[in-house]
């Protein structure tokens, strides 16, 4: 009896698929609520490295309305993570094609703190800021791939999203870090 419940349940247990195939089939929105609940932060996150906090808010709304939009097309053999990151990547370019945004000069503001900072925290913050600026100073292509290394994609899965070859994600990201290193060795010189 015990096992026969479990066995119910474990499908639901095992991850994001399950929950994008439920809801593809029943079109219940509980299990929408659930993906979205599980991947909403991240997926913000990953869209703010990238562009304006205002913007990745918009593009995030937008991926979750292209998700319900494109539920048919959801494919239960890939990652639901990896699908979502598509979407909402394709959403991104999109906007900053429409906008005409130079995204080299959108840069992420960091979060003002009222309180007086000691020695130690305004030494952090100047490291913070410092590898934001870095950052934003990668091209688009750099920047994106790292991000999703950051967020734990593997080079598949971020070939997947990116829809380039693995190759071609490895050399941006090497190319990121190299370009990263130098740009802060840069900064502390000075």
């Amino acid at each position: 009896m015990i096992t026969q419940a479990l066995k119910t349940l474990l499908p639901l247990a095992s991850g994001s698929k399950d929950e994008m195939k439920l809801f593809v089939d029943t079109g219940q929105t509980k299990w929408l609520h659930i993906l979205v609940k599980r991947h909403q932060d991240e997926l913000y996150k990953f869209l703010s490295h990238q562009i304006s906090c205002e913007l990745a808010a918009d593009v995030t709304q937008k991926t979750w309305l292209k998700v319900i939009e494109n539920k048919h097309k959801y494919q239960a053999q890939g990652e639901f993570r990896a699908w979502l990151y598509q979407i909402a990547r394709n959403l991104m370019l999109d906007e900053l094609r429409k906008n005409k945004a130079d995204s080299t000069s959108e840069l992420s503001e960091l979060a003002s703190d009222k309180l007086v900072p000691t020695t130690d925290e305004l030494a952090n913050q100047q490291h913070i800021r410092a590898f934001r600026q870095a950052f934003n100073l990668l091209p688009i292509e750099q920047r994106e791939a790292i991000s999703l290394q950051f967020e734990g994609f593997g080079l598949s899965e971020i070939a997947q999203i990116t829809q380039q070859p693995i190759e071609t994600v490895k050399t941006r990201i090497r190319y990121a870090k190299q370009k990263l290193k130098g740009l802060l060795a840069e900064k502390n010189d000075e």
